[in-house]
């Protein structure tokens, strides 16, 4: 009964045009068995690049080379089925992509397989890497007002081969829009990112799947 709170959880209201700003924006704080993964300094984080974390967020500063920048905070362990929660901020466009069930070499980060919910400029796609090398999954949605969203929430569920990403206002918590996938390529793995220039992540979380079923009521389990 877990995979029906998960849905429930991740579920969000029909766009409607006339969307009025709520009193404190962005969703509500940390629920039990959830884990936020950008605590601590992130010394222990794998990646490529230079990054920083100040009072605004985490935020790519240098790429090591031509968009090359990864950031696996390594703060949750292996990553299966479960609902992922990010904010984040961008000063100019859009350039961010929310890694999941991403495995690399040892030895070179750069070859690394994920699948990946990717917002450029005004495009949003599923992504899917291997060895590094991308690919969209399905229709790119353009969304040409999205640049007047600078604070964006998003929020991805991971349910076996079923993956479903809805993106929110940041300020208004206006639905912007919702896409799915089904892909059975990728089981498990870390969450990570990829960051453009001038973007600032302020939150990331999981709720896995066990942590759901821990926390589902005996009325719901049945």
């Amino acid at each position: 009964m877990y995979t029906i709170f998960l849905l429930m959880y991740a579920a969000a209201t029909p766009v409607e045009k006339d969307v009025k700003p709520v009193a404190q924006a962005g969703f509500p704080g940390q629920v039990a068995g959830e884990f936020d993964l950008l605590v601590g300094d992130g010394s222990q984080a794998r990646k490529l690049g230079t990054w920083m974390r100040s009072g605004r967020g985490l935020r790519m500063t240098k790429p090591r080379g031509f968009g090359h920048n990864l950031y696996f905070p390594r703060t949750l362990p292996a990553y299966r089925d479960g609902v992922m929660r990010e904010r984040y901020q961008s000063e100019r466009n859009h350039d961010l992509t929310l890694l999941f069930r991403a495995s690399a070499p040892a030895d070179d980060l750069e070859a690394f397989n994920a699948y990946g919910l990717t917002i450029y400029k005004s495009e949003v796609r599923f992504t899917r890497f291997e060895d590094g090398y991308s690919r969209a999954m399905d229709t790119v949605v353009e969304l040409p007002d999205l640049r007047s969203h600078r604070r964006l929430e998003l929020v991805v569920t991971a349910l076996g081969p079923h993956l479903n990403a809805q993106l929110f206002d940041g300020d208004s918590l206006e639905s912007i829009a919702v896409l799915s996938v089904t892909d059975e390529r990728y089981v498990g793995g870390e969450i990570g990112l990829r960051l453009g220039k001038r973007v600032d992540v302020e939150r990331l979380s999981a709720l896995t799947s066990d942590s759901i079923a821990a926390s589902v009521p005996d009325a719901l389990v049945g």
